[in-house]
């Protein structure tokens, strides 16, 4: 029997407003409650450094109580930091870091150390800090002298990155002024938003983490593909910086209706989602900038929309946890999907039918989420060699989807 999706869900907290909530009530005076946060690894690595560097915190079911020490009450650390698999830790830890009076070093697991350091690293050494990459710009990342008060608080980055732009906004709070940081298209804004309401210098606040959009994403794509599925997302974030996928799923013919929005710090609200036929569409450069940890999801999706999607400005894909766009492409053409590489995205011909195989997810948790919901649509038994990595992100994905799964 073919499956379907129905029934209410509410997602796991934002894992990218986690990471940033929790080093700024570290940096703040007093003891912050982050309501709905993230547990999950990446998160939790951003918590184990922090609590190396002198931060005390308690680990609840549903909150996080942080005791922050103000912005200069950070402490040495007697280790290496281990960011794990975690991106985000480490490029924003690099930024608070560069701006501390004493020396740390972070490193990560063999994925990390393979991701580019150099062009945030650039910018903050042309601040002063002295700061050490491996020969390839990459972790480890040693910081030896911090950031002194530079003349040129202006910044251009080759490419949009709301990683590198929170790492020299959280630099910058120990500097007189914020810096001017400019994107080829503007990248989301959760640290700015947390900044706008805990202040400068941070202030302790209490927090509520609207449910992840990156998260929700899987459940949006597979309720679209399974014919009679009908699901309501709650309370989940919509800041519009994160709604790249929602929007190119609505383009392709996907039938998303936000039924309810709140604004707080963020906003968040209520979406419902029903099976829907697709057709295809050209994704743009700053359609892909807003949607590029789903654009594998979007390249599945094309293997069932009538006609040919072009996808551009994916090339960031490279330089994720796996090589998310040589993944993509070889995955889903070992599986029958009409896909061909262009110099920075994809061509996809659909609908097309979908076999079974063996796969490798390179233990990249998108990409073990993005070959899991492609279990559901192929015709033959699809295999994954690792999913742990899931862990990572969105720890009780398959409990969610055998609890919203249904026979047709």
């Amino acid at each position: 029997m073919v499956p379907r999706l129905r029934g209410n869900w509410s997602p796991p907290g934002d894992k990218s407003m986690t990471h940033r909530a929790l080093i700024l009530s570290s940096i703040a005076e007093g003891r912050s409650h982050l309501y709905h946060a993230l547990n999950a690894q990446d998160t939790l690595a951003t918590a184990s450094c922090l609590r190396s560097l002198g931060i005390k915190m308690e680990m609840g079911s549903q909150k996080i109580a942080v005791i922050g020490q103000g912005l200069c009450g950070l402490k040495e650390p007697s280790r290496i930091l281990d960011c794990k698999n975690s991106g985000t830790s480490l490029r924003l830890l690099t930024g608070l870091l560069s701006a501390q009076k004493f020396e740390s070093i972070l490193t990560g697991d063999a994925s990390l150390r393979k991701r580019p350091m150099g062009e945030l690293v650039s910018v903050l050494t042309s601040w002063g800090a002295s700061i050490q990459l491996s020969s390839r710009k990459t972790a480890p990342v040693k910081i030896k002298k911090p950031i002194q008060k530079p003349k040129l608080l202006k910044i251009k980055f080759s490419y949009s990155s709301a990683q590198y732009k929170s790492a020299l906004l959280l630099a910058g709070l120990y500097l007189d002024r914020l810096p001017q940081i400019t994107e080829t298209f503007s990248s989301r804004d959760h640290t700015e938003r947390l900044l706008k309401r805990m202040g400068i210098p941070p202030r302790a606040d209490n927090l509520y983490i609207p449910g992840d959009l990156s998260s929700a994403a899987p459940i949006l794509a597979l309720a679209t593909l399974l014919p009679g599925s009908n699901v309501k997302i709650q309370q989940v974030g919509l800041n519009p910086g994160r709604l790249g996928f929602v929007s190119i799923l609505q383009k392709m013919g996907g039938h998303i209706e936000i039924t309810k929005q709140e604004e707080d710090y963020e906003p968040w609200g209520d979406m419902v989602v029903q099976s829907a036929r697709l057709k295809a569409i050209h994704v743009t450069p700053e359609m892909s900038m807003r949607a590029i940890d789903e654009l594998p999801l979007v390249c599945l999706l094309a293997t069932q929309a009538e006609g040919v999607t072009r996808v551009e400005g994916a090339s960031s894909l490279r330089f994720k946890e796996s090589n998310r766009l040589q993944l993509t492409y070889l995955t889903l053409k070992k599986i029958g999907a009409k896909i061909q590489v262009t110099p920075d995205g994809f061509r996809i011909s659909g609908p097309t039918r979908l076999s079974g195989g063996k796969v490798s997810t390179q233990k990249d948790h998108r990409m073990a989420i993005l070959f899991s919901v492609a279990q559901y649509v192929t015709s033959g038994d699809l295999k994954l060699e690792e999913t742990r990595s899931i862990a990572n992100s969105f720890p009780d994905f398959k409990k969610t989807l055998n609890r919203l799964c249904e026979k047709n």
